[in-house]
C-alpha cells in the first residue's frame, strides 16, 4: 500500500445508506452496468447521481474507475485533439461564483481524460471551495494513481489532509 493510501482524513461524506431511494436506484443500476462492462451507461448514471448527491464519494470513485476503464478500452485515434483545456477554463471561470457547478463541469472533462492534471487540480480547488475537502483528496489521489511519485501532488495532498484533519465530521 502506498504512503498516500495510508493517510486518512476524518471528513464527512455521504455513504450509500445516506442516499435517497431514487439515488440508490441509480447507484444500483450503475453498479450493474459496471459489472456488464457497459461503461458509457454506467458513466451517464453516475454523473446523474453525482448531480443529485455531489458528496457521495464512493459514487465519484466508481465513476472515475469506469472512466479509466472506458479510456483504456477505447481505440486511440491519430487525430485525437484534447478539449480538456477549454473545459478547464470554463470551470475556472465558474469556480469564482459557483464552485459546486465547477465540480460538475470538471467531471465532464474527466469523463474523457480521467487523469488530466489541470482538471484534477482544479477539481481539488473547487471541491474545497464547495466545502467538500474529501473530494479534493480524491482528485489528488487520482493524479497519484498515474504518477505515484509526483512530489508536488504528494505535498499538496499532505497539506490538504493536514488542514482538514481537525474539522468536525
Amino acid at each position: 500500500m502506498a504512503f498516500y493510501d495510508k493517510l486518512r482524513v476524518n471528513m464527512a461524506v455521504k455513504t450509500e445508506k445516506d442516499l435517497s431511494q431514487g439515488s440508490r436506484a441509480l447507484w444500483l443500476k450503475a453498479m450493474a452496468a459496471i459489472e456488464l462492462q457497459n461503461f458509457d451507461y454506467a458513466i451517464s448514471l453516475l454523473q446523474e447521481l453525482l448531480k443529485q448527491e455531489p458528496e457521495f464519494l464512493t459514487g465519484r470513485q466508481l465513476l472515475r474507475r469506469a472512466e479509466v476503464a472506458k479510456t483504456k478500452s477505447a481505440k486511440k485515434s491519430f487525430f485525437n485533439i484534447s478539449t480538456a483545456p477549454i473545459g478547464v477554463m470554463k470551470a475556472q471561470r465558474e469556480m469564482k461564483t459557483d464552485p459546486k457547478r465547477a465540480v460538475e463541469m470538471l467531471e465532464d472533462v474527466l469523463e474523457i481524460e480521467p487523469y488530466n492534471r489541470q482538471a484534477n487540480l482544479l477539481l481539488k480547488e473547487a471541491a474545497v471551495a464547495a466545502g467538500w475537502p474529501e473530494i479534493g483528496v480524491f482528485a489528488l489521489r487520482s493524479l497519484l494513481e498515474e504518477h505515484p511519485r509526483d512530489v508536488k501532488v504528494l505535498h499538496e495532498l499532505g497539506r490538504l489532509q493536514s488542514d482538514h484533519r481537525d474539522q468536525p465530521t
